[in-house]
This record gives structure tokens, C-alpha cells and sequence, in this order.
């Protein structure tokens, strides 16, 4: 569940049933439609189990989804503490934009995630769009730089990333992060951790059509090295781990493996 979001302060967990809204069979898109900045009940069930069931109350926002994507971004960056080490996590919903990678790399480089001692680069589900630079900064090689104030403080920074990196992939890691998954193997950065990729790369445009309703049509084929297609195919990762999200109560399999790898 995306941190900072309406359904994650309401205290919805991946994996919560959601069983009605408002009385009314539950509908993703029909039971928030024209509540915005209204509560909603739901009756959600955490497990198989009945008795499990509870209510909870979340209310619906109206939001950009350049703004969300990034704002959720910021809300997962985070420093996990495990066996004495400082594991980075970020999750990246989106790399339809510059922004999005610029404040990953300013958190890399001079925000919370400089003090890590390695990362975990979430690219599971949300949008494609990234540009081809985008690993560029786990392969670059470039000088430090130290500055010291007045107060005789010392602050070194590194303009790359060469600690240890895992990428975490599923079945919703479409278009531009399935190439980046391919850059991130064929380089050998770091492994590729969850499930194979949908295979989803050809290149799309979305169309406004007249009932109010989005048309999003390929307008262009993709290959990579000159020859190889991933459209159909994906990218399998190095290490796949399943995942269940039915009743999950929030636990997160693939990211606990994925935090393992990376504190190797």
C-alpha cells in the first residue's frame, strides 16, 4: 500500500479484501465516484478467516497523477536498519518525467538515502517512461567531493552509486522499467529480484476519445541492441519470488528477499 495515500491512512494493508463501500457491493472506480473529500465506509477482511472482517473509513482525494506518483515516492524513501546495516528503499511509481529520477538521485547522492550501505530500487507496478540514463548513475565513475565549513564540519559526496543495488520487478513492471531491468542484468549492477516482467515495451500514445474515455494505442516498435525484442517476452529475474497478495496483511515477500540480497 503506497505511504501517504488515502487507503494507507485509512490503515488498508496489501492483501485486505474489500467487501463493501458504504453499504453497497464494492466497485474500484464506482464506489469513490463523485465522493471526493467524503468519507466512505468500508468493510474490508484481513484474512479467509470471517471474523476477520472490520470497518474502516477512508476518505477519496482528487489527485494529479504527476504530483501522486511523486509524492509517494518521497513517502517511501526510507532507511531499513537489519543485521547492523543501513538498507535505502525507494519505490519508484513512475518514470514518466525527469522529476522522478532526479529526486531519486538527490536522495542518493546529498538526501536520506547517502548514508546507506546499500539500496533496494522498487520498480514494481505504476508506469514505464524512463529514459535510458537512468542507470547511470550505478555504472558512472567520477571523483568525491569534500567540503569543509568554518565550523571545520566535513561533507563528502559521491556523484554515483557504488554500493550494492537490487532491483525489484513483477508482472506490472511495464514498458521503460522492463528495459531498465534488462540494462540492470546485462551490466550485471546488481540482481533483479520478484517476477517476470509482462513484456509490454512497444511504445504507446494515448488518445482522448469523445465519450470521455482514454484510447491508448502502440505507435512504435522497440528493440534493444540493435535486435532483441522484449515485447511478448519480459525479463525474468535473477531470483523470482512468488507473490501472494490475497489476506498478505502487508507482509511483502519479494522486498523482504530483496533487503536480504542486499545487506550480502
Amino acid at each position: 500500500m503506497s505511504q501517504g495515500t488515502p487507503a494507507a491512512q485509512a490503515g488498508l494493508q496489501i492483501g485486505d479484501e474489500i467487501l463493501s463501500a458504504d453499504g453497497q457491493p464494492f466497485q474500484p472506480v464506482r464506489s469513490f465516484a463523485n465522493k471526493v473529500g467524503t468519507p466512505v465506509k468500508l468493510m474490508i477482511q484481513k484474512t479467509a478467516d470471517p471474523a476477520t472482517r472490520q470497518e474502516v473509513t477512508v476518505t477519496p482525494k482528487l489527485l494529479d497523477p504527476l504530483t501522486m506518483f511523486l509524492d509517494v515516492q518521497k513517502a517511501s524513501t526510507q532507511i531499513i536498519q537489519r543485521n547492523g546495516k543501513k538498507i535505502g528503499y525507494v519505490h519508484l511509481w513512475s518514470y514518466a518525467g525527469d522529476q522522478y529520477q532526479e529526486q531519486l538521485e538527490e536522495d542518493l547522492i546529498y538526501g536520506k538515502l547517502r548514508a546507506a550501505d546499500g539500496l533496494v530500487l522498487d520498480l514494481r507496478d505504476g508506469w514505464g517512461g524512463a529514459p535510458l540514463t537512468a542507470l547511470n548513475i550505478y555504472t558512472a565513475r567520477g571523483p568525491s567531493l569534500t567540503s569543509i565549513g568554518r565550523d571545520g564540519r566535513r561533507m563528502t559526496y559521491q556523484p554515483s552509486w557504488n554500493k550494492p543495488v537490487v532491483m525489484l520487478v513483477n508482472e506490472g513492471s511495464r514498458s521503460a522499467k522492463e528495459i531498465l531491468a534488462y540494462g540492470f542484468q546485462q551490466y550485471k549492477i546488481g540482481k533483479v529480484i520478484g517476477t517476470k516482467t509482462p513484456g509490454a515495451v512497444v511504445a504507446g500514445r494515448a488518445f482522448l476519445m469523445q465519450d470521455g474515455s482514454l484510447l491508448y494505442l502502440a505507435v512504435a516498435d522497440v528493440y534493444l541492441d540493435n535486435n532483441l525484442r522484449l515485447e511478448g517476452k519480459g525479463v525474468t529475474p535473477d531470483i523470482e519470488v512468488p507473490f501472494s497478495v490475497e489476506y498478505a496483511q502487508g507482509k511483502d515477500p519479494q522486498k523482504e528477499r530483496a533487503i536480504a540480497e542486499a545487506i550480502r
